[in-house]
């Protein structure tokens, strides 16, 4: 199986990998806008003033998948105990 690969010079084996680095990193940036979705968009509905069910409801609705997050940030330089 390796004898067709060391039977060759070396600068054969490098100009192959390289070739092959060559092709991989150029089939990469060619598919990066199919694989991010570039250039595709949709119009979020407005939500502004829903409750969080309603606004879920809504998004829902639209074939948008929701996530519901909170937090609070809390500067403990002023008012910490």
């Amino acid at each position: 199986m390796f004898k067709s690969i060391t039977s060759k010079p070396l600068w054969v084996n490098i100009l192959a990998a390289l070739g092959l680095i060559i092709l991989l990193v150029v089939l990469f940036f060619i598919s990066l806008g199919w694989i991010t979705g570039f250039g595709k968009s949709e119009k979020v509905p407005n939500i502004v003033g829903q409750n969080a069910v309603a606004a879920q409801k809504i998004l829902e609705d639209k074939g948008f998948q929701v996530a519901l997050q909170d937090s609070v940030y809390v500067d403990c330089k002023v008012g910490c105990s």
